[in-house]
């Protein structure tokens, strides 16, 4: 019986399909996460003593051979099986990624609750601030703290490593104002 061109390349897509399923099978990564109902364990596949009458004691550890081969063997059975294998539920991979945070010294969130700025003086190219009613300029140090920049409407002070910011908290009405 002669095998037509149509059966030919059903056959060949057929075969092509059952070659991509035992190559995906054999060669993709096992989830860990994953169990198959088929899966044994390592001790399941040695043969001990009490199975059959050996010279070797019970006792004696696995060699590494045999434990790649029961690793090999059960990885194998994990693959063939055809149960399909769950997704994880958070498909980002990032969204549980442990960030470092940056401390913040408790010496600089004491010096923002303690001072206050309350006015940016620009004036000839040099600035000042107002920090509780004392005119600081660039360089000057309070409660060890020295002022580093001033702004149109902050002023970053620095110690050490620790950088913080005072903001000026509201405008206050011009003296013209009525």
């Amino acid at each position: 019986m002669p095998i037509s061109q149509k059966n030919k390349i059903y056959f060949g897509i057929v075969a092509c399909g059952v070659a991509a399923l035992v190559t995906d099978r054999l060669t993709r990564p096992a989830d860990p996460n994953t169990t198959a109902a088929s899966s044994v364990s390592p001790s399941q596949l040695l043969v001990t003593s009490a199975d059959r009458p050996s010279t070797a004691p019970a006792t004696m550890p696995l060699s590494e051979d045999c434990r790649s081969v029961a690793e090999l063997l059960r990885s194998v059975a994990h693959r063939s099986s055809w149960r399909r294998t769950t997704a994880p539920s958070n498909p980002n991979p990032f969204a549980n990624a442990v960030v470092p945070t940056r401390a913040v010294s408790n010496s600089g969130v004491a010096f923002t609750r303690a001072h206050r700025l309350t006015a940016v003086v620009n004036a000839g190219g040099t600035s000042h601030a107002m920090v509780d009613g004392q005119i600081c300029s660039v360089g000057q140090s309070i409660d060890g703290f020295t002022l580093r920049s001033i702004s149109a409407t902050r002023a970053i002070f620095q110690k050490g490593a620790d950088c913080v910011s005072l903001e000026l908290q509201g405008q206050m009405p011009s003296p013209m104002a009525k």
